[in-house]
């Protein structure tokens, strides 16, 4: 459950890694990008990096009024937590 909420956050917030750090109570950055590694195989920057290319990738060419309508930024979301599911 902890990493879906990581992976949610990281895909669907712009929040500082710092700050996803005390939402998720974790005791300091470094305990969590340690976690993260351990965990999901890369540090949250770098899972964070990844997902902003595969939402570069299914985003497009589009028209930029569609890329900001909410139904298709939460059905990118959605992909983007399925794609990196543990």
């Amino acid at each position: 459950q902890m990493l879906g909420k990581i992976k949610y956050k990281l895909s669907v917030t712009d929040l500082p890694l710092g700050t996803i750090a005390n939402e998720l109570e974790f005791s300091s950055l470094a305990h969590f990008s340690r976690f993260c590694k351990r965990c999901l195989g890369c540090s949250p920057r770098k899972l964070r990096q990844q997902i902003k290319g595969v939402k570069r990738s299914l985003e497009g060419g589009a028209d930029k009024n569609l890329i900001n309508n909410r139904a298709k930024t939460e059905t990118i979301n959605k992909i983007i937590v399925f794609k990196f599911a543990a």
